[in-house]
This record gives C-alpha cells, structure tokens and sequence, in this order.
C-alpha cells in the first residue's frame, strides 16, 4: 500500500514537472520529494514553522529538476530549494547530483542532513540515501550508520522499500 502511493506519488509529481514524458531526473527528484516524507530530523534542526531546505549541487539535470520542488509542502514544511558550493549550513537535505568533487559530503557528515547521491558506492562513501537506476527502475539504498551519525531517523517504511540497506559493518 505505502509502495503503491509513493509510485504514484512519484509519478504524479514528475509528470506535472514537464507535462510531457517522465524523464530520469525528474524521477529522482520525484523521489526526493516523497523520502523527506520519510524522515524525522532531530529537535532543533527544524525550528517550527521553518520551511524544509533542499540544497543541491552540480548543474546537471537532476540539480536542475529539483526546482520543481520550491513551494511544494512536505511533512507540513514548505520546501525551498537553492544551490550549494561551500558549507552546507542551513541544509536539511543535500542531493549531490554530479558526484561530490567539492568535498560537500564529508562537511555534511555528522550534522542532521540527509544526503542523497547516485550509485551504490555513495552509500560506502557515508552518503545517506543513493538513487540507482536498474533495469530501467529508479531503486534506492540507504546507509542507516550515516543516518544515524546525522541524527536522522529513516521510517521503517521506508527502509521496506530500500533495495539495499547498509547498517553495521556494511551489510
């Protein structure tokens, strides 16, 4: 039931991206809206009313989809998206869309931010949650160690959905 809804969900929301064709990018970003859903933030890392800051880095296409987001609302929190280079301060998420060559990753670690990449190997690189395309399917991971050094709680429901789960000794 919670798959069948977050697939349309995803759906919904990358079709009225573009009102054409459902692309990659527009997928993920999709997706990053409907996995904020999805986590609790600690006390104080949200102050009440605050909208809920998506910031992205690089400039390819998935940085470019998530602007569909601004304004949106998401766990009663309207979503503002802008871009990052430097320190990551003020982020509550930050989707590293063309890798991490300017070190973002390693500045958000141990703060309450959710960190999102691409590939399997994100997740080994501490990244929180990776979005992976197999077999023409937009599939995720995520890595509950980091999760848990950022203080972020991931729902169980979410962890359900997760084609890989890294947690311990990467298992």
């Amino acid at each position: 039931m919670v798959l069948h809804g977050l697939v349309l969900a995803v759906l919904a929301l990358a079709g009225n991206a573009m009102g054409a064709a459902v692309d990659e990018a527009q997928v993920k970003a999709a997706f990053v809206f409907n996995l904020v859903r999805y986590v609790d933030w600690p006390e104080g890392a949200l102050p009440p009313g605050a909208p809920l800051t998506v910031c992205r880095a690089g400039s390819g296409a998935l940085s470019a989809a998530l602007s569909v987001l601004e304004g949106r609302q998401a766990g009663g929190r309207q979503i503002r998206v802008r871009s990052v280079e430097g320190d990551p301060a003020g982020c509550q998420v930050l989707v590293l869309a063309d890798g991490d060559g300017n070190g973002l990753l390693s500045r958000a670690q141990g703060r309450p931010i959710l960190t999102i990449g691409e590939g399997w190997g994100f997740l080994e690189e501490s990244g929180i949650v990776a979005l992976v395309v197999l077999d023409g399917k937009l599939v995720f991971g995520a890595n509950m160690d980091a999760a848990r050094r950022a203080n972020l709680r991931l729902s169980a429901q979410l962890l359900k959905l997760a084609r890989r789960v890294l947690d311990g000794a990467g298992k």
